[in-house]
Formats: structure tokens, C-alpha cells, sequence
């Protein structure tokens, strides 16, 4: 019984954009963009969040009585750059603005659904920056099909700059022209260093397979 009825919290489960509003011992207050709804949620991952940042993410209802908290699905993606009013003015193209009749269930099918069965997966493609262990950042805004749109105030070229910041370890300088004043510079670091890890053994490996 108690299986089905995870599965069951799980199916019914989707995406959401939520602020974080505060943390205290591994757990989350989010308030949903759009619903303004509050949720108190663990997140495994052991995720760094900040209050005031901005998150992707899945939570899961909890079960009746057991724990009483949601919880994080998928490890959250931090959004860079964005701001509440960008994602209301995403969702307005949706017709999903508070207070209007349907809004509910139009923010509830456009979470789990998109524009089509790939639309999230592709946000997530083409907007992603970097990771750590407990995070994974993210950019840009979903376009109405689907295709990654940079939000207001962000320059067209953002996405170009960020894969050229991220491709070569040895250009700081770019990364600190561009990079969003909401991220802390020690995260900025933590990002960069994975960044350098990953180069570093991308390159080992080219000459590994250089000298077979």
C-alpha cells in the first residue's frame, strides 16, 4: 500500500520554479513562482542553496503519516541571471498569470508536459553553465517552442560567452566580464575549478587515445 502510494505522489509529481525563501538543517522553504504556494522540502542532494535564489526543481508530496516535508526528486537546478518578474513574463506568453481562471492547471500541464515531450529536457540542454556535487546550473528561459531565449537584461550573445568561458580554463577574464552578481565568488571558483578538472582530463584523454 505504502508503495502505491509513493508511486502514485510521484506520477502526479512535476517541475516548478520556486525561491528560496530560507533554510534550517538540510531543509528548504520554497515558494513557488506563479502559486505563491510554500513548501517545506528536503532536498538530498546536500544541496548549498541560498535565500533569494531562484531553483528548477521536482519535489515529491510526502506520504500521510510519515515524514512531514516534500521531497527534492532531482538535484536542483539554480537559475543564473533570472529574476521573478522574468519568469512571470515567461509564463504570461502562456497565458499563466496569477488570479486568472485556469491558471492552476495551465501551470500544472505546462511543468509536466512543456510544449512538447523534450521541451525541459532541452531547457536544461541549452541552458546549462556548470555543476558542483550538490547543484547544477542553468541559464536562459525556455522559448515557446521549446528552443533557449536569454531573459531580460541578459545579452543574445550570453549563451556564446558562457560556452567560450567554460571551454577554455586559461580566459578568467571572460568569465569575470560576464558573470551574474547574484552567485557568490566563492561558488564562482568551486564552478571554475570543476570546469579545469574536466578540461584537464578531457585533454589526458585525447592524448591517451593519440598515442594508441
Amino acid at each position: 500500500m505504502i508503495r502505491e502510494r509513493a508511486l502514485g505522489n510521484v506520477r502526479q509529481s512535476r517541475n516548478g520554479i520556486y525561491e528560496i525563501l530560507g533554510a534550517s538543517e538540510g531543509r528548504f522553504r520554497l515558494r513557488e513562482v506563479i502559486s505563491n504556494l510554500e513548501f517545506d522540502t528536503f532536498i538530498p542532494s546536500g544541496f548549498k542553496g541560498e535565500k533569494g535564489q531562484f531553483v528548477f526543481l521536482r519535489i515529491v508530496p510526502p506520504l500521510h503519516d510519515t515524514a512531514p516535508y516534500f521531497v527534492g526528486l532531482t538535484t536542483p537546478y539554480v537559475l543564473l541571471g533570472l529574476g521573478e518578474s522574468d519568469w512571470l513574463a515567461y509564463f504570461g506568453r502562456f497565458q499563466i498569470v496569477p488570479g486568472t481562471v485556469g491558471c492552476k492547471e495551465r501551470l500544472r500541464r505546462h511543468m509536466k508536459l512543456g510544449c512538447k515531450p523534450t521541451y525541459w529536457s532541452e531547457f536544461i540542454f541549452y541552458g546549462y553553465v556548470n555543476f558542483r556535487s550538490d547543484a547544477i546550473f542553468l541559464t536562459g528561459l525556455p522559448g515557446p517552442t521549446g528552443d533557449p531565449a536569454p531573459p531580460s537584461g541578459i545579452r543574445s550573445a550570453h549563451l556564446e560567452a558562457r560556452v567560450e568561458r567554460f571551454s577554455s580554463p586559461m580566459r578568467t577574464n571572460t568569465a569575470r566580464a560576464v558573470r551574474f552578481p547574484s552567485l557568490p565568488d566563492a561558488t564562482w571558483s568551486g564552478l571554475r575549478e570543476n570546469t579545469h578538472g574536466r578540461h584537464r582530463l578531457r585533454m589526458a584523454r585525447q592524448g591517451s587515445d593519440t598515442e594508441r
